[in-house]
């Protein structure tokens, strides 16, 4: 009987983690934008989360909340900082008014990654 339980209740967390709600798939975006990830199409939406369709209004929330953590992945006061935590610029902030700042911080950030990767490893 409690495997039972455990069983059926291990099921519905699953359920529940593969079809967001509606409120949710602007925390989606968000996410995906703030970690400087490619914005995702409907299509990548419906396989990633198993799903025949994805509703107008819920991509619509999903790429409110992309545009959001766009902006705060493209801070120019912190690409250095991703740059030191191995990320590369890739073109996530085209088109923004301080892309070239940004590209250029995070590129000295990441040289700095890679120098200090490297110091520990010869003599």
């Amino acid at each position: 009987m409690r495997l039972f339980v455990i069983t059926v209740f291990a099921c519905l967390l699953v359920a529940c983690a593969e079809t967001p709600s509606n409120s949710s798939w602007q925390e989606i975006g968000y996410k995906q934008g703030a970690k400087g990830l490619q914005m995702q199409t409907t299509s990548d939406l419906q396989q990633r989360f198993d799903r025949e369709m994805v509703q107008e209004e819920e991509y619509a929330e999903y790429v409110v909340g992309f545009e959001q953590g766009k902006k705060k992945f493209c801070n120019p006061v912190q690409a250095y900082e991703y740059g030191t935590w191995g990320n590369r610029y890739k073109g996530q902030c085209s088109g923004l008014p301080d892309e070239a700042r940004i590209a250029e911080q995070m590129k000295l950030g990441y040289e700095r990654y890679i120098f200090s990767d490297s110091e520990g490893r010869y003599p």
